[in-house]
This record gives C-alpha cells, sequence and structure tokens, in this order.
C-alpha cells in the first residue's frame, strides 16, 4: 500500500521533469540549428550520435537495470545488497575508464578516420571525459530508484538534457561564433559533471565489499546481458542511420537527418505518457487473465490513436518544408524530404510502441526480442544498400520501413494471441475526415495572404479544428466508455 500511494504521488514529479526534459530538448535543437551551419549542425549531432549509441550500450551494458533490479531486492540484506552495489559500481567504473581512454589516446584517428573531419579532435577528447561523469549519473538513477526515491530518480534522468540546455544558452551569449560548436560540446561535459556530483551523497564506505560473492556477479552479468540482448535490436535502429550518414556522407546530411526525425517525433508526445501508464495496466490484467478486457483495451486504443495521429501524420508530411521553415529557418528547408517519409514512418513507430508494450506485459518477450532484432537487421542492411548513395533521404527511407516491419509483426502476433477488434469504420472515417481537412488546410495556404508565422499558424488551427471538432462532435470517432473504463482500471491498481 505504502509502495503503491509512493508511486502515485511521485507521478507528478516523473511528468513533470519528462515534460521539462522534452522541452529542453527541442529548445536545445532550436538553439543550434539558428546559431550553426547546417555542415557544423551535423557534426554536432555526428558525435553526439556516437557517444550516445557507446553510452547506452558498451558504457551500460544493461548493468543499471540489473542493479535496479537485484539491489531493490538485496538492500535489506547487508552482505548481498553490499556485493550487487559493488559488483555493478566496479564494472561500470572500469567500461567508463576503457571508453575514455580509447577515445582519449585516438581522438585525432577518430576526427580523420570516422567522422572525416580534423576539427572534431577536440570535441571527441572532450567526450572522452564524459564517459566516466555519464556512467556515474546513470549508477546514481539506478541506486536512488532502487531505493524508491522516484522523485529524485525522474529528475536525474532528465538533469544532463536540462542542464545542457541551459549551459548551452551561456556558452551561445558568451563564446564568438567560432568558437560556439566546441563551447557546446564543453556544455554537455559539464552537464554530465554536474549530474554526477550527486554521487556524494551515496554512501560508498557503507556499500563497497572488498570481495564479492562469484555467484551474485554472475547473476548481475547475466541479468544485465539479458536486458542488453533485450534492447540491442532498438538501440542498433535508433542510432545506425546517423553512423552510416557520417561514414558515407556527410556533416551536412547528418544535419538534415538530426532536424527531420524530432520534427516527426512530435507524434510521439500523445502516445509515450500513454505507454508510461499502460505497462502496469496490461501487466496486471495479464496476471488477472483478463484477455478478453486487454483485447478491447488494445482495440480501443488503436481506434482513438490512429484517429489523433493520423492528421498530424499527414499534416507533417504534406507541409514539411513550411513545419521546417517556421522551426528551424531557411537553412534546414533541404530536410523537407526527409520529413515527408518520417512523418508517415513516425506514425507506425508510435503505434509499435502500443504493440511492444503489450508483447512484454503479456510476457511474450522472445517474441518482442525477435520482432525488434528483425526490424534493426532490415534497417542495417537496407542502410548499408543505400545510404552510402542516397544519403539521407535513404536513411529516413530505411528508418521508416523499419518502423512499418515492426509494427506489421506485431500487430500479427497480437492479433493471433489476443484476437482484439479492429474498428475499420472509425478507421475510414478517420482517413475521410483527414482528406477533407488537408483539402481544405490547401486551400488556405493558397488563398491566405499573411506572414508566415502567422499563416502557419492560422491554418494549423483552424485544421485541428476542423478535423478533431468534426470527428469528435459530429462523427462521433471515439467511443469514451472503454477508455473511462481503462483510467478507472488504472486508478484503482495504484490505489490498491
Amino acid at each position: 500500500m505504502a509502495e503503491g500511494k509512493s508511486f502515485i504521488s511521485s507521478m507528478p514529479a516523473f511528468y513533470f521533469w519528462g515534460a521539462l526534459g522534452a522541452i529542453a530538448a527541442y529548445l536545445l535543437r532550436l538553439l543550434l540549428a539558428r546559431s550553426l551551419s547546417p555542415a557544423t549542425y551535423g557534426a554536432y549531432y555526428e558525435v553526439i550520435g556516437l557517444f550516445v549509441f557507446l553510452s547506452v550500450s558498451l558504457n551500460d551494458f544493461g548493468l543499471s537495470q540489473s542493479f535496479l533490479f537485484h539491489f531493490t531486492k538485496e538492500k535489506d540484506s547487508p552482505k548481498e545488497g553490499k556485493n550487487v552495489f559493488t559488483t555493478v559500481f566496479v564494472a561500470k567504473v572500469a567500461l567508463s575508464l576503457v571508453l575514455g581512454a580509447v577515445f582519449t589516446l585516438f581522438h585525432e584517428w577518430f576526427a580523420i578516420h570516422y567522422f572525416h573531419n580534423v576539427s572534431l579532435s577536440k570535441p571527441i577528447l572532450l567526450f572522452s571525459l564524459a564517459f566516466l561523469f555519464q556512467g556515474l549519473a546513470v549508477f546514481a538513477g539506478a541506486y536512488y530508484g532502487s531505493l524508491g526515491r522516484l522523485k529524485l530518480y525522474s529528475f536525474l534522468a532528465q538533469a544532463p538534457i536540462i542542464l545542457t540546455t541551459l549551459l548551452s544558452g551561456v556558452v551561445f551569449l558568451v563564446l564568438p561564433p567560432e568558437t560556439l560548436l566546441t563551447g557546446y560540446f564543453l556544455a554537455w561535459l559539464l552537464a554530465f559533471a554536474l549530474t554526477a556530483a550527486i554521487c556524494v551523497r551515496i554512501p560508498f564506505s557503507r556499500l563497497l565489499t572488498r570481495k564479492v560473492s562469484p555467484g551474485t556477479a554472475r547473476k548481475v552479468k547475466d541479468y544485465a546481458l539479458l536486458v542488453f540482448l533485450s534492447a540491442a535490436g532498438g538501440i542498433l535502429l535508433s542510432s545506425m542511420d546517423i553512423l552510416f550518414l557520417t561514414y558515407f556522407r556527410s556533416s551536412t546530411e547528418v544535419g538534415f537527418f538530426a532536424i527531420a526525425m524530432p520534427v516527426a517525433a512530435l507524434l510521439l508526445v500523445f502516445t509515450d505518457p500513454l505507454i508510461s501508464f499502460l505497462a502496469p495496466v496490461v501487466v496486471h490484467r495479464h496476471h488477472r487473465k483478463e484477455h478478453p478486457q486487454l483485447a478491447a483495451t488494445l482495440g480501443m486504443i488503436y481506434s482513438t490513436g490512429i484517429f489523433l495521429l493520423l492528421p498530424l501524420s499527414l499534416f507533417l508530411a504534406l507541409f514539411a518544408k513550411e513545419v521546417i521553415l517556421v522551426m528551424f529557418g531557411e537553412a534546414y528547408v533541404a530536410a523537407a524530404p526527409a520529413l515527408v517519409i518520417l512523418a508517415i514512418g513516425t506514425l507506425f513507430r508510435a503505434l509499435q510502441g502500443v504493440n511492444l508494450t503489450f508483447l512484454f506485459g503479456t510476457g511474450l518477450l522472445r517474441e518482442q526480442m525477435r520482432i525488434m532484432w528483425i526490424g534493426a537487421g532490415v534497417n542495417v542492411l537496407l542502410g548499408l544498400a543505400l545510404i552510402p548513395r542516397f544519403g539521407f533521404v535513404a536513411a529516413a527511407f530505411t528508418t521508416s520501413a523499419s518502423f512499418l516491419l515492426i509494427f506489421a509483426l506485431s500487430f500479427i502476433e497480437l492479433k493471433r494471441k489476443l484476437s482484439f477488434p479492429f474498428d475499420y469504420r472509425a478507421f475510414a472515417k478517420s482517413v475521410a475526415l483527414a482528406a477533407v481537412s488537408l483539402a481544405l488546410a490547401f486551400w488556405l495556404k493558397g488563398a491566405l495572404q499573411l506572414p508566415l508565422y502567422a499563416k502557419a499558424g492560422l491554418i494549423g488551427a483552424v485544421f485541428c479544428a476542423a478535423y478533431y471538432g468534426l470527428g469528435i462532435l459530429v462523427f462521433r470517432i471515439i467511443d469514451y466508455r472503454p477508455l473511462l473504463e481503462l483510467l478507472g482500471s488504472m486508478t484503482k491498481r495504484w490505489r490498491s
């Protein structure tokens, strides 16, 4: 009961810091795009892309999740708690030091032979130091999460991006234009260092032990490996396009891709909070054998999700040039073709997230892992075949194709396991209404003679009012009864 109340009381903090982190991430991209050229902006995300890929893979290797699971279980047992703490802490520090040493010694080699840009030598050197701070910051988050300090845990998850955005703003104000790129990387390093400073509050002298039980070390390692293998498909899927563009193409193309992807990801604002709430409900109903209710819930989510997301996806695709022009400026308009493709692909990404949550919640972990690995494998193969020749547009295509494949495979798997209802009439109404609303938006685009920002705002407002107003009030596409039942179930579960 106490843990449930603690979880409920922490939910506002999770959403506050999560929302603040998302806003900070978009503000950072706007600042970078407005202050750097496309080539320099791309160079920034080339280094960030490699750092993120290594940080969530080799610099963690599933150890944080393993620590969270085992230390939560063993923290009241002094001996086993110390064994878990020492095993993970030593392993994470060792991984961070090894990665940092490699990039410190070979930062010039990476700049010349991988990035093909000698000016990135100093930024790479800065990031070689960031591996240790990043590893410590993640470890601190796992430690406080295992203690049930969920508000602090939620803050530490978002602190690096929030601090990076604030420090980057300071860099922009005080440094000359020719040193901005190095300054922005320094902001990342300082953000991780400040977040890692929370480690001074951890009682290392009480938790570290000189001798670790081999059984505990094996248990921690095996769980970490399972987590890593489960997440590896997603890691590859999210990182390989930028890595391929970095090696085979140019910084400018990385910049265009790094503009189109987050704009398309605006669609996920609707699904990511839903998935956070949905996971415990699916697990609970699965264990209670309430599979008909699960099937009805999934069918309702599809009807509602497609109604909400379809017009936004099509709007971003059909007005890609105008959206980029408003958000990032004329220098990045060339990214519009990639946004057209990714806006459609991200619709499937949003729906696949729901599907994967249901696979996880109903115990279909092997199926989930298999589907993710198939999608990641297709992404890598298509990327190797197309990106060297066709560049960032091909990267958008390979990513979207992988999203579509993962969605289709997970949809088929859930249809086979749950036999959930799919409302084809609601889907047809959503498509028809989206077509009419987009036609109205196109007419307004040609008829209105207004400044760009006023015109974009008015068209967006009319489009949303026409589509959602008619869909909800006239055509009644959404049935709210299952939605209210779902919310009631979630509230009842958490309060108990």
